[in-house]
């Protein structure tokens, strides 16, 4: 038995049910948060980081702006990270006059 094929034959393998139903993957998107930004900002020696919803996040680099690789950010995910800063009081939510 030669286990050299020739190229174009088909190689069937008994240990694959192919009718099985396969089990879905789950790839877990971590959500990046300030301090990965101000760490990425450290490490490139960058001047400031903008952050705006709708946006890619850009640091500056010797004053060039460089876009991250990474998706847009959402409302959302800006306020949860600004939270992390400033916390939200309830006498923040009353109006002085």
């Amino acid at each position: 038995m030669s286990l050299a094929t020739k190229v174009g034959d088909v190689v069937e393998n008994a240990d694959i049910d192919r009718d099985s139903v396969q089990p879905q993957i789950h790839i877990e998107e971590r959500r990046l948060s300030l301090l990965d930004f101000l760490k990425t900002a450290i490490k490139i020696n960058g001047s400031d980081v903008h952050l705006q919803a709708g946006s890619v996040p850009m640091i500056r680099v010797d004053g060039r702006a460089r876009y991250l690789d990474c998706p847009e950010l959402t409302a959302a995910t800006l306020m949860l990270n600004a939270a992390l800063v400033v916390p939200v009081s309830p006498a923040d939510d009353a109006v002085s006059v």
